[in-house]
């Protein structure tokens, strides 16, 4: 959106969908509402206070989230109308640890980033999940560490600005 590209954030963790919360927009219509009821996108898309950055709630949290969103194609076809109306979609999803609804998600997606808490690294189960999403096809563009304090160090080779800069050992 900083760059001048016309961006929406879609929250689709629809059964703890902490954008919405964040957003303050528990009460809105989101994307729960596109995929069950057809809403039309102009209903859903919420401006920010940011220029060029628009919002989707997740909506009407729901038990069958997976089922919803593996309807009949219908998250595709959402994701293609954003597109036509040239829009850059950024999508939040509940963990792959959690449930499979990362994965219907991602199946539609030109590409994902993963997000890993930079504290509960553990390294092989995140490798399963890389594996995972090259057995479903999905585009592994990067993983984003998430919790990284500018003045703490990960792993023998360090990432941080207090003692000392550096990309580590090539992980």
């Amino acid at each position: 959106a900083q760059l001048f590209i016309k961006t929406v954030l879609i929250d689709c963790d629809l059964r703890k969908p902490t954008l919405t919360w964040l957003f303050d927009a528990k009460e809105k219509p989101g994307m729960s509402d596109l995929l069950e009821k057809g809403l039309p996108l102009e209903e859903v898309i919420l401006p920010t206070q940011l220029e060029n950055l628009n919002f989707i709630p997740a909506g009407t949290c729901l038990d069958n989230a997976a089922d919803l969103l593996g309807r009949g194609g219908r998250l595709q076809s959402i994701l293609a109308g954003l597109a036509e109306n040239d829009y850059c979609a950024i999508i939040d999803s509940p963990p792959l640890s959690a449930c499979r609804d990362a994965l219907l998600i991602c199946s539609n997606a030109d590409a994902a980033l993963m997000v890993a808490s930079a504290k509960q690294w553990l390294g092989e189960p995140e490798i399963q999940f890389k594996q995972i999403m090259d057995d479903n096809k999905i585009q592994l563009l990067g993983v984003i560490l998430n919790g990284v304090g500018a003045n703490e160090q990960y792993g023998p080779g360090g990432y941080g600005y207090g003692g000392g800069y550096g990309y580590g050992y090539g992980y």
